[in-house]
């Protein structure tokens, strides 16, 4: 990982066609000012709205070099004069796009040069296994990264250029894919540290703002492409669902996943105080839970108890799919001791008397 000092070479953009960073200033209150006078007044609004990070907090903001990171660079580069917010900036390439992708990244640098920022930047090559998805790969490779870089610049959240066209398909490919609320609640604009503060800003607008400006930006060619699932979704399933419902699909489908959210967070307190009577204890080496009043929940909590416990006996890295969980209440609602149910990592789950266990090894040889 290596943190670039400023230099002030020009750079292609492609917003689209050629651009270079524009001459001028680096970000200070009497520049500041006319960017913050061409935004929307809702667009600065939402950005401040809480939950959001305090003043005077180092911020990390995640920059691709795309429209959407653009956008949201400039504007809390602005808004961080009158907030005290200190930022720093982080690029990544993935090396799935060759040149373009580190040419992105050299934008990027450049970039935060002009607003006299630090910038740490780092190309790692994304080792998809097979039968993987390169996007997921790329996915888990870049929030390793961001963690990282936050940590080495001290800073307390990592903006994320997220919008409200990402939450719309987010949700899609959720749904399609059989989430419930959890899920279906998609992206947060708050789970420390991750701070996405543009979920009811559109695409469009934040182009709106760059154009009017006079900023460039850099176009990923990649986006255009039918070969991934999002670019699908976007290209086609969208577009097709806006035809046939005659409506701004995307802000529906925005708002359903804040509604999925309210859900789930009234969903997981019920849980949490229901989880009190029916786990009797949980340890780095075994959970026992009430296997009666484990069965006489609603399932909606039951899932959340057992899904719950086992992150907390296993760590956040595994989790129970469906098939799992159902394995589990079935465990719980039967009749007899013997029987187990097989479990992530090699886990396991046995019913012992009154009691559904969690844990590893032959618990049922101890009862």
């Amino acid at each position: 990982m290596v943190e670039h000092a400023a230099h002030n070479r020009g750079v292609p953009g492609s917003n689209p066609g050629t651009a270079t960073i524009p001459a001028g200033p680096a970000m200070n209150p009497s520049s500041a000012l006319p960017l913050l006078r061409l935004a929307p007044r809702s667009l600065l609004d939402e950005i401040t709205r809480d939950p959001a990070p305090p003043r005077g907090a180092t911020i990390l903001v995640a920059v691709s070099g795309g429209g959407d990171s653009v956008a949201l660079l400039y504007l809390l580069a602005a808004l961080s004069m009158g907030r005290g917010w200190t930022l720093a900036v982080a690029t990544l390439d993935h090396g799935l796009r060759g040149d373009e992708g580190a040419a992105d990244a050299v934008f990027v640098q450049e970039l935060a040069s002009r607003l006299e920022l630090p910038v740490i930047s780092n190309r790692r090559v994304i080792d998809v296994p097979a039968g993987g998805s390169p996007e997921t790969s790329a996915r888990a490779v870049r929030y390793a990264f961001l963690h990282e870089a936050a940590s080495a610049q001290g800073a307390s959240a990592i903006a994320l250029a997220h919008t409200q066209d990402d939450q719309a398909e987010t949700l899609l490919y959720r749904l399609a894919r059989g989430t419930g609320t959890l899920g279906a609640g998609s992206m947060h604009r708050w789970a420390a540290p991750l701070w996405r503060p543009l979920l009811r800003v559109t695409r469009e607008s934040l182009r709106g703002f760059l154009t009017e400006a006079e900023l460039p930006w850099r176009e990923d060619a990649s986006n255009g492409q039918r070969g991934a699932v999002r670019n699908r979704l976007r290209l086609d399933v969208l577009p097709a669902l806006r035809d046939a419902l005659g409506r701004d699909v995307i802000a529906t489908l925005a708002r359903a996943a804040e509604l999925a959210q309210d859900d789930e967070s009234l969903l997981e307190s019920m849980a949490k105080q229901a989880a009190l009577s029916v786990v009797s204890s949980v340890s780095e080496h075994e959970a026992v839970l009430d296997r009666k009043r484990l069965s006489q929940l609603p399932l909606a909590l039951a899932r959340r108890i057992l899904r719950a416990s086992f992150r907390q006996l296993a760590g956040d890295g595994l989790a129970l799919d469906a098939s799992h969980v159902a394995a589990l209440l079935s465990l719980a609602q039967a009749e007899g001791d013997g029987t187990h149910a097989d479990l992530p990592a090699g886990w396991i789950a046995r019913r012992s008397g009154t009691s559904l266990w969690l844990g590893r090894g032959a618990k049922d040889e101890r009862s």
